[in-house]
């Protein structure tokens, strides 16, 4: 299986041209300013177009925990859920749609920051450490510590997008977590968990959609696994499908997604054209939100559960897979 090659500093070279393909790495500079010719926008063209975000998910035995705060530049917001694996239950989930966020160009020193009525996040990640800090009403509070110096070389994908635009994406997989949980008089301890965090920016499509696949952990014989899958977006030439195994960064073919949108909590089966992957996703619970506001609209579910199959590692050793916490993803957006 092909090496990827070392991740530019910047996204846009010297010429004004985007960096496009898939890396290993991280791009320090993300900003799309100096995009020249048929690439750039300005004015009303960029503020429409142009979107930011970052997400965390941290998955562990017990908890499964999301975070994103997104700009949209006319507007931003973000969400927070907290799932109980054991119960099969929803412990916290809100979106704040409505909010002032901080989201900078630096993909490799991430700071985002989100500041809503009596409720605050902060997410964190670099080379040398993280965290994630969550405030909510209702006594919500989450204090994680994320670890990215023990996680393997992240993906970027600098990708085209139909009508001369251009989006990146920065995936980072098997990044260990650890902290707690307040959620009214209830304490929650989350240990032996892994997050995979997204950091995205671009100039996107009115219409966007994808159906994406992330999870990370610990497979049978002690090794940590993660894997990067999506279809409808960056699914074109250059692709974020990726696996994660013993600390080793290989791509992955164009993805497959089977599933019913009718039934978020039936299995899902996920495969590439290359043949690498041969995965079945079992949904535990669902996070789903709807919203038509006429300027944007969003329909979101994101089925919360395990993954289980076989992949071809990066020397083609069958990798068995059994449980791996995760989510997937079905994302309708016009913004």
């Amino acid at each position: 299986m092909e090496s990827l090659p070392e991740a530019p500093r910047r996204l846009v070279d010297e010429r004004g041209a985007p960096h496009f393909g898939a890396f290993a790495g991280r791009v320090y500079d993300t900003s799309l300013r100096p995009l020249a010719g048929r690439f750039h926008r300005s004015g009303l063209a960029r503020l429409a177009s142009e979107k930011r975000w970052f997400y965390a998910c941290v998955g562990s035995p017990s908890l499964v925990l999301a975070a994103s705060v997104v700009d949209l530049g006319y507007a931003a917001g973000g969400f927070f859920y907290v799932f109980d694996r054991r119960e099969r239950r929803m412990l916290v989930d809100r979106t704040i749609k409505l909010a002032v966020v901080g989201l900078d160009d630096n993909a490799a020193e991430t700071r985002a920051t989100l500041r809503g009525v009596r409720t605050r996040f902060l997410l964190e990640a670099s080379r040398l450490g993280g965290r994630l800090v969550v405030s909510l009403p209702g006594h919500v509070l989450a204090e994680l510590v994320l670890r990215p110096e023990g996680a393997p070389e992240p993906l970027t994908a600098i990708c085209p997008v139909a009508g001369d635009r251009v989006t990146m994406t920065q995936k980072s997989s098997c990044v260990p977590a650890a902290g707690e949980i307040r959620v009214g008089p209830s304490t929650y301890r989350l240990q032996d968990g892994f997050a995979s965090l997204d950091y995205s920016h671009g100039y996107l499509l009115r219409q966007t959609r994808w159906r994406w696949a992330s999870g990370c952990g610990r497979l049978d014989d002690g090794r940590l696994f993660g894997i990067n899958l999506v279809e409808g977006h960056n699914s074109g030439p250059v692709t974020e499908n990726a696996l994660w195994i013993a600390g080793r960064l290989a791509p992955l073919g164009r993805a497959r997604f089977e599933h019913s949108p009718q039934a978020p909590l039936s299995a899902w089966r996920l495969s590439t054209e290359d043949g690498r992957v041969d995965l079945r996703f079992d949904p535990e619970g669902v996070r789903r939100e709807s919203f038509d506001y006429r300027l944007f609209a969003s329909r979101y579910v994101q089925p919360i559960g395990t993954f289980t199959g076989t992949v071809l590692g990066p020397d083609g050793e069958r990798v068995e897979v059994k449980g791996l916490p995760g989510v997937t993803e079905d994302h309708h957006s016009r913004w």
